[in-house]
């Protein structure tokens, strides 16, 4: 048995040694940090569509991509390890100013799969990564939990160890988190920030790398249609609440023959830079992600404006207004042809009659015909109308009575453009 002093000695010993983690860490701030710019940010991803190149996911800092399963996020993703091992861009329009190794740690994937996602992410890349750049580990089938009953897991103690002898990387994705982050997570705050915990504990062991991991989303944000933001990961709020960015895809059905499915690529949470404008992306062979040109971004929005109910309405009502126009404007020309040099007020209270309507409509379509070259209007206080191609010698001819149904014919008493009453049997 040990002497009290032993034991004292033993206890503040192992005090020591479990605070050295935070203890470490300790820093008085030096005078030079309120008088010396700070060193720049390192971005692991830029926007290219900005002069700037404005930072969009930031080196050495824990990241997460949402998306509904089935929606792109592992192809999505191993294009991304593509990009960054090779220096090129990332869906066309996210540059990698810094190429790097990166570790693919997909837990849903065996080894085969892995080789056809790669394989078809390079036939829509025009550099071949260098030899080991791209690192995969597939865990479909085996249980690694990172964080097991609120400590470090066996796997995530072996992940650390791994990333620090063979590093340095420059991004880790962790693929789908859900088949790592262990019991509690989603339903926990507190599991959920530990878990959050165990990925920023790669950082550093890894020599800096970016952490990116995927994750699905809720119920409520599955479907065409649906929103999808940073409250749609599904889980605790932690998760999204932990990491230092997050970006969804979102998936939109569109009804019509101009365009299918367009997925969105949304930046919906930053902690280091303004979010950048979504990305519209479509799937290719393969399910490799591409972004919209400008004419299937056309599409698209054509084949939106389709399938909204509201503009289908629209559109049905203004098909309606033209049938009826047409209607109208073929009145007009039967009344000028039966009548040639018929004058202004009797050819509104013809086309009245024949069309059936009003005598706003009846002048819009005559006025209309005029424009259009169909007719042609005289000078004169009558302005007689005749057809484009009839001389203005011609006689006129009387036009068959208006039937209305009592005596056979119709009296119309009407004012003239001068105000003088006339009546004309027609």
């Amino acid at each position: 048995m040990s002497s009290p002093e032993e034991f004292y000695a033993h206890a503040q010993a192992a005090a020591k040694s479990e605070a050295a983690p935070w203890e470490s860490r300790i820093k008085v701030i030096p005078q030079e940090w309120y008088t010396t710019a700070p060193p720049p940010r390192e971005w692991l991803l830029r926007d290219a569509r900005t002069d700037s190149r404005e930072g969009v996911f930031p080196r050495g800092k824990v990241g997460l991509l949402a998306a509904e399963g089935g929606a792109g996020k592992t192809m999505a993703v191993v294009q991304l390890a593509r990009a960054v091992a090779t220096g090129t861009s990332w869906l066309g329009t996210f540059e990698v100013p810094k190429p790097g190794k990166v570790l693919l740690v997909l837990g849903e994937e065996d080894e085969e799969e892995v080789h056809r996602r790669v394989h078809r992410a390079a036939r829509h890349g025009d550099e071949a990564p260098p030899e080991v750049a791209i690192v995969t580990l597939p865990l479909a089938g085996i249980t690694c939990p990172m964080v097991v009953d609120g400590e470090d897991g066996p796997f995530l103690t072996w992940l650390r160890e791994h990333v620090a002898t063979t590093g340095p990387y420059a991004l880790i994705v962790v693929d789908p988190i859900s088949r790592f982050y262990g019991k509690d997570a989603e339903k926990d705050n507190a599991a959920g920030t530990r878990f959050c915990q165990a990925l920023e504990s790669l950082v550093e062991a890894s020599g800096g790398a970016s952490v990116l991991g995927s994750h699905h989303v809720n119920k409520q944000s599955r479907g065409s249609g649906r929103t999808v933001d940073t409250s749609s990961a599904r889980g605790s709020s932690a998760i999204t609440d932990g990491v230092r960015w997050v970006a969804t895809i979102g998936v939109e059905e569109i009804e019509g023959e101009t365009a299918s499915a367009v997925l969105k690529l949304a930046v919906t949470k930053t902690n280091y830079a303004k979010k950048p404008p979504p990305v519209e992306l479509r799937y290719t062979d393969g399910g490799v992600l591409v972004p919209l040109d400008e004419t299937e971004r056309q599409d698209a929005e054509r084949a939106r404006d389709e399938a909204d109910p509201r503009v289908r309405r629209q559109r049905r009502r203004a098909e309606a207004e033209a049938t009826r126009d047409a209607e109208i404007d073929k009145a007009v020309i039967a009344c000028v042809e039966a009548r040639p040099g018929i004058g202004a007020t009797d050819l509104r209270i013809h086309v009245k009659a024949k069309a059936n309507c009003g005598a706003d409509a009846a002048d819009t379509a005559i006025a209309r015909m005029i424009q259009a070259g169909r007719l042609r209007r005289g000078e004169g206080k009558t302005k007689a109308h005749y057809l484009a191609e009839t001389t203005a010698s011609a006689q006129p001819e009387r036009m068959p009575p208006i039937k209305n149904g009592l005596n056979g014919v119709a009296h119309l008493h009407v004012e003239t453009p001068f105000g003088h009453p006339t009546l004309d049997d027609v």
